[in-house]
């Protein structure tokens, strides 16, 4: 077993070499970290992480759905809204925030583009974002990368989201020499099989410092995500669940509390 594991190190930090900080200490972290399990039925598990990774204390959350039984969906409405309550109104299981979007005003403005069952909602295509999910007509997510090359990409499916950067794509880190300043994050994925995989990082804390794109990614490789986008970070980083309402915590506060920070768009997951 002790071979075994450091064998599995070995190639995870091999194949993770576009990731910062590959130490085994690092990928032990996570991936023999002591997770607590918050949700483990009817195709839902929802895990939480507080370990020291990358010389850093790191607060990881995370929800993984089964796609046979659940699909995402992207929701925008005229009036910028919490997550959980995106979650809620909708019906859903659980959420996250999405892309980026114009601050300073009320009105729900994506800063990229956006499709929803084939319309356009407000956007404003300012953020030159460099990837993109999009779901088709049953429910399942796909990723590009620069899709903006490519306009033809955005007419295959009914729903679109530019993000961005892109972390992984087709099981290899691809965020490259981006930022690596450390953030809040939030990014969605899926695994080989399919599985769903909603990602935060708790940040700007003294026991969550936040992680830069590279370690984002570098995470979401030893998660097991195949593909992989990052969406807004910051204090709209927001992972919620109907059982367990606000999993992560988010960075904003309203004086000494923490709060959620309204947003323009996010992912809700729904039943099938």
């Amino acid at each position: 077993m002790k071979l075994f594991k450091a064998l599995l190190i070995f190639w995870l930090s091999a194949t993770a070499a576009a990731a910062s900080a590959q130490r085994a200490e690092d990928s032990l972290a996570i991936t023999d970290g002591p997770w607590k399990v918050l949700i483990d039925e009817n195709g839902i598990l929802c895990k939480k992480l507080q370990t020291r990774v990358f010389d850093t204390l790191q607060r990881i959350s995370v929800v993984e759905v089964d796609p046979s039984l659940y699909y995402p969906l992207l929701v925008q409405d005229t009036l910028i809204e919490k997550t959980s309550q995106m979650g809620v109104k909708n019906n859903g299981v659980a959420a996250i925030n999405g892309g980026y979007f114009k601050t300073k005003t009320t009105r729900a403005e994506a800063a990229d583009l956006i499709k929803i069952n084939g319309k356009y909602p407000r956007q404003s295509h300012t953020a030159g974002s460099t990837g993109a999910l999009g779901i088709d007509s049953l429910g399942l997510l796909h990723f590009a990368y620069v899709p903006s090359t490519d306009p033809e990409w955005f007419d295959r499916f009914p729903s679109v989201l530019v993000a961005g950067p892109m972390l992984i794509e087709n099981g290899r880190t691809i965020v490259g020499n981006s930022s690596r300043d450390r953030h809040p994050r939030s990014c969605i994925g899926v695994k080989k099989d399919g599985t769903v995989v909603l990602l935060t990082v708790d940040g700007r804390k003294e026991k969550a410092a936040g992680m830069s794109f590279q370690e984002l990614a570098y995470v979401a490789h030893l998660l097991g995500l195949e593909q992989a986008v990052n969406l807004d970070g910051g204090g709209s980083s927001t992972l919620w669940t109907k059982s367990r309402n606000l999993v992560n915590v988010p960075s904003d506060k309203v004086l000494i509390f923490r709060s959620e920070r309204p947003v323009a768009n996010g992912i809700v997951i729904r039943r099938r």
